[in-house]
């Protein structure tokens, strides 16, 4: 059989034409319905009837312009081939409005509708194409044969088979357009919470290359919170820094409120730091932590005067000292955080300081060889600050020897007192003495009287003896009669600065101790 509009040769039992797909249903039904009567013409502006062939409206006088009318009529109806039930409502010309600016909006308005109704129909068909390929096995070779689609108005009542096809393929669609839409709001919802217009707990913006994203309570999310956090306190913290860092300054002004003052000084630079190390940029506060640190090193150098302005003692030196070192080492940890701080100040004023005093200390220690008698307590006064502060590489730097000496004299003080008491044998003496011999720089008189209480005690002590005679031998061969000229308890074993010569108050040469020490360190003294 023949297409009725295209004339193009289909099957028999063919629904739509393969070619134009028109409804051959639809147009058999057409050709078996009676001719329809033409509509009356009616008047465009009053609406009254028109009696045919009239020009004028009886009514208004309107001229009677058919053409308008009927163009006006078709420019909203679909092709003749689209059935009634798919037809959008016609517009009557008694609708439109005679003012001709309102009536283009409303023609216009129309028109929109219509197209609407179109895309609707055009989508209705593709929704029929889809089921119609789910139900056959042979949608390979729809060019090549005809396609069969239910009509919608077939009073055949289809099969179970055919009723299981539609609603298997009808769920199909369903879950498609589901499954499209459900896509459709993730994609938007996924684009707004990577540009931060929506906020997501369980959206993470750090995944990708499809690692699993963290829920509420992640690490990363938490991350992201204590940074806004952190931004969000950082003036303040500024704010509190900058205050301590102020107050340490004015305080530092004062010397009753200087030791005060620096403690400020160090808080604020700590604050400083911590704000940097938070937000990860010492950039930020590398300014004020300069600043800080001079202000701090200027106020250490006001409070070293004022502690050098004491007597001389070995606590005011080892106090001035251990604060300049703790200073120097801020520096270095600051710089290997990335600050760049100022430290010539500092090392100009601890080596200014570190000569004076040792000048001082010499001077007054010193002064004790020309006493009768002077006191071993006042020495060891003087003296016992020093210890923790003294360069273990320099054995000949004099205050270390100057150390040594009065260290010699304060155990000897202690023995006796404790012989005395009885809380001590003489071995225990001798070996108190063994225990500090390094210490005390090997001083002959300390050996003498190892030698003395490990005799009294019985104990062998050859070995130290035969040391012992080495070492005087040594310190005679340079014109000097130690025990005999010169008692051992008014010997001085060290002596000055650089090169010297040797004479009944200096004792033996660099090299010489050098010597001694070597000779010393092979004997075995009893230490317990």
């Amino acid at each position: 059989m023949k297409c009725p509009k295209c004339q193009t040769e289909i099957n028999s039992n063919a629904r739509f034409c393969t070619k134009c797909g028109c409804n051959l249903a639809a147009e058999a039904a057409k050709l078996s319905k009676p001719a329809e009567a033409a509509p009356q013409a009616r008047c465009v502006k009053c609406g009254a009837a028109l009696m045919p062939g009239a020009k004028f409206c009886t009514k208004c006088g309107t001229p009677n312009d058919q053409s308008a009318v009927q163009e006006n009529r078709t420019m909203f109806l679909y092709e003749d081939d689209i059935q009634d039930d798919e037809r959008t409502m016609l517009i009557d010309p008694m609708d439109i409005p005679q003012d001709p600016a309102q009536q283009q909006a409303f023609l216009q308005q129309q028109a929109l509708l219509q197209q609407q109704a179109l895309l609707q129909q055009q989508a209705l068909a593709q929704q029929q194409a889809l089921l119609q390929q789910q139900a056959t096995a042979k949608a390979s070779q729809i060019q090549n044969e005809s396609v069969t689609m239910p009509i919608l108005n077939d009073p055949a009542p289809p099969s179970s088979n055919e009723k299981k096809k539609k609603k298997s393929a009808a769920g199909l669609i369903v879950a498609i357009l589901a499954l499209v839409l459900i896509i459709g709001t993730l994609g938007i919802v996924g684009y707004l919470a990577l540009s931060g217009k929506i906020s997501i707990p369980a959206f993470s913006r750090g995944g990708s290359d499809g690692e699993e994203q963290e829920t509420e309570g992640s690490s990363e999310d938490n991350s992201e919170e204590a940074t806004e956090e952190g931004d969000a306190l950082a003036p303040e913290l500024l704010d509190e820094a900058d205050a301590l860092l102020a107050e340490g300054k004015d305080k530092a002004k004062l010397d009753s409120e200087l030791g005060s003052g620096m403690e400020s000084i160090l808080d604020a630079l700590n604050k400083y730091d911590a704000i940097a190390q938070e937000a990860g940029d010492t950039s930020l506060v590398a300014d004020k932590i300069a600043d800080g640190y001079a202000a701090y090193v200027t106020a250490l150098i006001k409070h070293k005067d004022i502690m050098a302005g004491q007597e001389v003692s070995g606590s005011v030196y080892s106090q001035i000292m251990t604060e300049m070192n703790d200073s120097e080492a801020l520096a270095n940890e600051l710089s290997s955080k990335g600050y760049a701080v100022d430290t010539s100040a500092l090392i100009s004023a601890r080596d200014e300081f570190k000569q004076s005093y040792t000048e001082r200390v010499i001077k007054k220690f010193d002064e004790f060889t020309t006493r009768d008698a002077w006191s071993r307590t006042e020495s060891w006064n003087l003296m016992s600050g020093f210890g923790g502060m003294l360069d273990s590489d320099n054995l000949d730097d004099p205050i270390r020897m100057r150390y040594a000496f009065a260290l010699s004299w304060w155990i000897q003080k202690q023995i006796e007192t404790e012989l005395a008491g009885g809380t001590i044998t003489e071995k225990g003496a001798a070996i108190k003495i063994a225990n500090e011999i390094d210490a005390m720089d090997y001083n002959p008189m300390m050996i003498n009287y190892y030698i003395t209480y490990m005799k009294h005690s019985n104990e062998n002590c050859a070995d130290v003896s035969t040391a012992y005679n080495e070492v005087i031998n040594k310190i005679n061969s340079q014109g000097i009669k130690v025990g005999t000229e010169i008692p051992l308890e008014k010997f001085w074993y060290y002596n000055d600065f650089g090169a010297y010569s040797v004479d009944a108050k200096n004792g033996v040469t660099p090299e010489n101790r050098a010597w001694i020490r070597d000779r010393m360190k092979n004997v075995q003294f009893v230490k317990k």
